[in-house]
């Protein structure tokens, strides 16, 4: 969804998650394979991930880098996670909220202007 709001807006991202992974981010992500070939869940390596230090986004790629499951299902494993349950509501009301303000903009036709047209 959020990447629909940013086309919209015109935004193009520096980074992509699609990106390699941060250099610094190189270790956690081996400590993640050592964990997974040990039988950790998906849950475990994310909470590894974040107790590290890993930024929601960065937990995403880091489980992509270190399981080798498909992007789209890496996000939304940390995305439904309940390591980042607290966050994905916060996460979900900014998007949610960043749509509706794009839609009132498309309606009045332009940014900036209020009711009055000023």
């Amino acid at each position: 969804m959020f990447a629909a709001i940013l086309r919209r807006l015109g935004v193009r991202p520096r980074i992509s998650i699609r990106s390699s992974p941060p250099e610094e981010d190189a270790e956690i992500i081996e400590h993640g394979r050592l964990l997974r070939a040990d039988g950790a869940s998906d849950e475990e390596l994310i909470r590894s991930f974040k107790d590290a230090g890993l930024s929601w986004i960065r937990s995403v790629r880091a489980l992509h880098s270190a399981t080798g499951v498909a992007l789209g299902d890496a996000k939304r494993a940390v995305h439904f996670s309940e390591t980042w349950a607290a966050e994905r509501q916060d996460r979900e009301a900014f998007w949610a909220e960043a749509e509706t303000a794009l839609d009132d903009t498309a309606l009045t036709g332009a940014a900036g202007e209020d009711e009055r047209g000023g």
